[in-house]
């Protein structure tokens, strides 16, 4: 075989094999996938609002409680009435069951209206109480409606469900310091709906206090 025959042929296995690279790396080549939003446990609350609420607030009354970190504002003139409460505005202590103090807010200004605002201080984490939610056998129509930020907390909003002799319309659960949580409701049907602005001003008026 002469020289020239032989570079010839050295130029086309060459071109060959170039060509053949080419052709793997093309089909072989990664796909570059676009990257998902990473979600955060935080970016699921939204901020809670009432939009078509106009009530206006600017005499309401404050409610403060040091010992177990929040304030909440409601109208003059209405009732509070704690019963768990002690020494003042403190919660004395904790049941084993998990409940603590309980606020009540009575528009007519006595303990016996038919109608009451109630605020529960619960020793137990926002994380259990949307486990309780999800999987209550008392209540198996609850569930968590919506995740919510108030102010500087955050909760959850629960779907309306019926009790025994009682109906709540809206109850909201919000996180506190130190596996402390917050309920708010409204109870005794048929007035449930009588005062929703009120309790919807107020739930929106509650902050954590350092």
């Amino acid at each position: 075989m002469n020289i020239k025959k032989t570079a010839v042929l050295i130029i086309v296995f060459i071109a060959i094999a170039v060509t053949g690279a080419l052709v793997f790396r093309s089909e072989y080549q990664p796909i570059n996938v676009p990257d998902e939003p990473i979600i955060s446990e935080e970016d699921k609350y939204e901020e809670l609002t009432f939009p078509d609420n106009t009530l206006d607030t600017s005499d309401w009354e404050m409610y403060r409680n040091e010992e177990f970190g929040f304030e909440i504002r409601y109208p003059r003139g209405w009732k509070i009435n704690a019963p768990l409460i002690h020494r003042g505005t403190a919660v004395s202590s904790f049941s084993e069951s998990g409940y603590g103090g309980e606020l009540r807010f009575f528009p007519d200004g006595i303990p016996s209206s038919d109608y009451l605002v109630f605020m529960r201080v619960r020793n137990i984490s926002l994380e259990n109480q949307i486990e309780n939610v999800e999987n209550s056998e008392m209540f198996p129509m609850a569930g968590v409606k919506e995740y919510i930020k108030v102010n500087n907390t955050v909760g959850i909003e629960t779907k309306d469900f019926e009790g025994p002799g009682f109906y709540v319309y809206e109850r909201y659960i919000l996180e506190g310091q130190n596996n402390i949580t917050y309920e708010f409701g409204e109870l005794n049907e048929p007035n449930a709906d009588k005062y929703k602005s009120e309790m919807e001003q107020m739930l929106l008026s509650f902050k954590l206090i350092k």
